[in-house]
């Protein structure tokens, strides 16, 4: 069952979500190339190492389809690993996935019929802080925890309120519904574009939607919406950002491989932001922030008010092709199927470091 990064179980879903986003934009390729960008995607590691230059003149010269296949490649990254709050987990080639610590989180006790370990079928891991949650390859959500034993507590809290979170009811659905790309926390965005749940259809615009993130939305022409618990300040900053390829919290990563940052980012990130290296994907949690980098190395800060903790050791992490943090838990997974983490002892007030080869 040897791991393999090319062969991405998650693109079989993920492909589907796509080539319907590509099609929204096709007018604006068929002139220049009869390939459609779907197709210029075959890894997980952009080919090209060539540095673009990061001016506005080029952000703005730069086409939708380029901003439409760096979606898919960070997509593409995103369903190999996803590390919550005590658990952290990876797809493997044949459809299973491997899991360390407890992947129901405080949730221990509502766990789901199928323990993740016997969960096969698996397309892609899902962004779920709290617990464990999948897409299987009928684009299905399966989850550590019985969903419908955890809709009552703090996580649902704003369930039906806000931008992109799901009523009560459509948490109960969730079992039978198809044509899920991602499930993030209590929304769904499923393959046409759209999301599943109560939202503003002011914010949509008849746009698709690439990326959800609490209520955030990153959208295939490269802009964003910000969600409530955002200042208006700081969302009308936000729309003038162009050629958006990834969301993260409060900060956010552009086609030519650049971070932008808001909020209370912008009180740190200096590494990002004088980093010459060109950045192909970002993860954060409330600890620290972490930016991989298109030679396979991580960059990484602290969040602010969390200098106790000191920045674990990424020295021997190399050749990354995805990687994700969580509470006291970070992880990289390199193009040979080694899989780097991090672990924050509380009592001994340190991380410990291990790696494994998955098999």
């Amino acid at each position: 069952m040897k791991f393999k990064w090319k062969m991405v179980i998650g693109l079989m879903i993920l492909a589907v979500s796509f080539t319907g986003l590509v099609a929204c934009e096709k007018k604006t390729d068929e002139t220049n190339s009869n390939t459609e960008p779907t197709k210029q995607v075959t890894s997980a590691v952009p080919v090209s190492t060539d540095t673009v230059t990061q001016t506005e003149d080029t952000a703005e010269a730069t086409g939708t389809s380029e901003v439409i296949e760096m979606q898919m490649d960070i997509a593409k990254r995103q369903s190999m690993l996803t590390v919550g709050n005590g658990f952290f987990a990876v797809l493997l080639e044949d459809g299973t996935i491997k899991v360390w610590g407890e992947p129901c989180g405080e949730y221990s006790d509502k766990k789901g019929s199928v323990e993740p370990s016997a969960w096969s079928g698996i397309a892609a891991l899902a962004d779920s802080n709290e617990f464990l949650c999948a897409i299987d390859k009928e684009g299905k959500v399966v989850s550590a925890c019985d969903l419908s034993q955890v809709i009552d507590s703090k996580i649902w809290a704003g369930a039906g309120t806000t931008a992109g979170f799901m009523s009560v009811d459509g948490l109960k659905a969730l079992a039978d519904v198809k044509g899920v790309v991602d499930f993030v926390d209590s929304r769904c965005l499923l393959n046409d574009g759209t999301i599943l749940g109560k939202i503003d259809s002011s914010i949509l615009s008849g746009r698709t939607v690439a990326q959800l993130e609490l209520d955030n939305c990153l959208f295939t022409d490269g802009t964003v919406y910000y969600g409530l618990e955002f200042p208006n300040e700081e969302r009308t900053k936000w729309k003038e950002w162009k050629n958006i390829v990834q969301i993260c919290k409060g900060s956010a990563l552009d086609v030519n491989g650049k971070v932008w940052l808001s909020g209370e980012f912008v009180e740190f990130g200096k590494s990002f932001l004088e980093s010459e290296k060109k950045f192909v994907m970002l993860a954060s949690s409330y600890q620290l922030m972490l930016g991989l980098c298109e030679d396979g190395t991580i960059v990484a800060e602290l969040i602010p008010g969390q200098d106790e903790l000191g920045l674990p050791d990424f020295s021997e992490w190399k050749d990354l092709v995805s990687i994700d943090a969580g509470e006291n838990y970070v992880a990289g997974l390199a193009s040979d199927g080694t899989l780097f983490y991090s672990v924050y002892d509380e009592k001994e007030q340190k991380w410990n470091a291990s790696k494994e080869t998955l098999k």
